[in-house]
């Protein structure tokens, strides 16, 4: 099988980008990197990706909220999310104006995937956990993004 006609590339191009987002918003560094990987020529997947911005079937703000809504549906915190429109170079004021649409509560969060995983607890019990416990049950809260702040909060209210 060859691919010697080259007005045939722009076509596939634009398939495989148009099956992606067909699936789930990407965000541009995304999406060039899996038409890359397809074996896409960077010019032709930035005009493409242009043009799918301009159909309005490429939108990194709408790719944020989505984003945004799969970590708080997957428990994990503000650091995770920063972390996740990072990898994916989305610029800071669209992550931000996705926080500042949905306003989440990041100590209810942190407090939902504590008493998730360790069960409610009465603030005695939670007290008398031995030192390295609750430097564990500490630290997979930092490793899901909550802050130190968040995270004395749940160690101080799981019990409700």
């Amino acid at each position: 099988m060859s691919h010697s006609s080259d007005n045939a590339a722009p076509l596939q191009v634009r398939q495989v980008l148009l099956d992606l987002l067909s699936r789930r918003d990407h965000s541009k560094r995304e999406l060039t990197q899996k038409l890359v990987q397809r074996g896409g020529e960077v010019s032709q997947i930035a005009q493409e990706i242009a043009w799918a911005e301009q159909q309005g079937y490429l939108c990194e703000t709408r790719f944020a909220q989505m984003l945004l809504r799969t970590v708080l549906q997957k428990g994990y915190g503000l650091a995770y999310y920063r972390q996740l429109c990072q990898q994916h170079q989305l610029d800071h004021t669209l992550w931000q104006q996705s926080l500042a649409e949905q306003e989440p509560d990041w100590f209810d969060t942190a407090l939902q995937v504590y008493q998730k995983k360790y069960g409610r607890a009465t603030s005695a019990a939670v007290t008398e956990l031995d030192f390295k416990e609750r430097q564990k049950r500490m630290a997979f809260l930092q490793r899901r993004g909550f802050s130190s702040e968040q995270i004395r909060y749940v160690m101080q209210h799981s019990e409700d």
